[in-house]
């Protein structure tokens, strides 16, 4: 086999087996391969280098009709003006699909190592929580022990021991203060994390907004960040008021109707990239925001009511029809687990549909 520099010439160079010059889309397809196996990816499957002479030997076979990779070249030589475009065309593609398989398999090892040092990092945080809890208990035992013992020695010891901890306390709480900033920064690069995760998720199929298994994933990642980051946000709950009667009354066609148009309007009140819209279950949607106070998500679940008030569903026969939403909406606590959470959103909605639907229901609080 020739070097390297003898055997990449540039493919304007080269000539066909007759000694005519290719069509320019055949010099287009090996500067493609040559490129392709230039910056080729290394794969478990095939090193980086193996595929650059694969790439290499197919350029010069759709160029100058060399014998293609995997055939005999003495027994190919008749037939050398003829292209294997067939053969060319599997290997690039199975090439590629192969890189994009290895990219996304590490893509996703990457998210995994990601989540177990969050979760880590929320066990030490948690324990570092019970640790303040023990010392200030043992603080107002020793005030108590100072209140009650009138020996002049222990009293001096037990101030000093209360001067000491208080210390020690006070030094550890700083030292946490900038450590939360420092991993005030950490935690956005992870909120970016969480947003480009979005785009592998599963869809529902009919309004192509997130499933109920995308929905589970997201809001537990959600629930560990929001702990560590102290960070606010806010669960909506949507469903739709009557809609069994609106499939019974209409047709299902029409159910599908007004599910679609939710969907639309959901998409259109919560745009943000960090707005994660999804389908829970039949005519229920949820949503997650983050950064968000309770108060902000009542004001967007007001918002969402008075959209869905002023559509209108249009009939085969020109009739239209409107319909309405009930809205549970139930913002984040640091003590909040995932089922925690949605139960608190759950029951909002439930109170909203028992107030007379068509209406937003701040989780324990009164609509205002």
């Amino acid at each position: 086999m020739s070097d390297k520099s003898s055997k990449k010439q540039p493919a304007s160079s080269v000539s066909s087996a007759n000694g005519q010059a290719d069509h320019p889309a055949v010099d287009l397809a090996a500067a493609l391969l040559r490129a392709f196996g230039r910056y080729a990816v290394p794969t478990e499957r095939m090193p980086a280098a193996e595929l650059d002479e694969l790439c290499e030997a197919w350029a010069r076979h759709v160029l100058i009709g060399a014998p293609a990779p995997g055939t005999d070249g003495q027994k190919a030589a008749p037939e050398m003006a003829r292209r294997d475009w067939d053969g060319a065309r599997r290997f690039f593609t199975d090439a590629r699909r192969s890189e994009q398989e290895f990219v996304n398999t590490r893509i996703g090892d990457f998210r995994d190592m990601l989540w177990v040092f969050i979760h880590g990092l929320r066990a030490t945080f948690v324990d570092e929580q019970a640790a303040d809890k023990e010392v200030a208990a043992h603080l107002d035992h020793l005030k108590l022990a100072l209140e009650t013992n009138s020996i002049d020695v222990l009293r001096r010891e037990v101030v000093g021991s209360l001067v000491m901890i208080g210390r020690t306390l006070e030094t550890r709480r700083k030292r946490q203060a900038a450590q939360m900033e420092q991993l005030g920064e950490q935690l956005q690069s992870l909120r970016n994390e969480l947003v480009s995760a979005q785009e592998a998720m599963a869809l529902d199929p009919m309004t192509r907004l997130y499933n109920r298994a995308s929905f589970d994933e997201m809001l537990a990642k959600t629930v560990e960040i929001n702990l560590l980051s102290g960070q606010s946000a806010v669960l909506i709950m949507v469903d739709v008021d009557e809609f069994k009667v609106i499939n019974d009354s209409r047709g299902h066609q029409a159910g599908d109707a007004v599910i679609s148009e939710i969907a639309k309007l959901l998409l259109r009140t919560f745009p943000r990239k960090t707005d994660f819209v999804a389908r829970y279950a039949g005519d229920e949607f949820i949503i997650i925001l983050q950064d968000t106070s309770a108060k902000e998500g009542k004001m967007l679940a007001d918002r969402l009511l008075q959209t869905v008030r002023a559509a209108r569903i249009a009939l085969p026969g020109g009739d239209d029809f409107g319909f309405t939403i009930s809205v549970g909406v139930a913002a984040s606590r640091r003590e909040d687990n995932p089922e925690d959470w949605l139960k608190r959103v759950d029951e909002a909605l439930y109170a909203a549909k028992q107030a007379g639907r068509d209406r937003a229901q701040l989780a324990e609080g009164p609509v205002k």
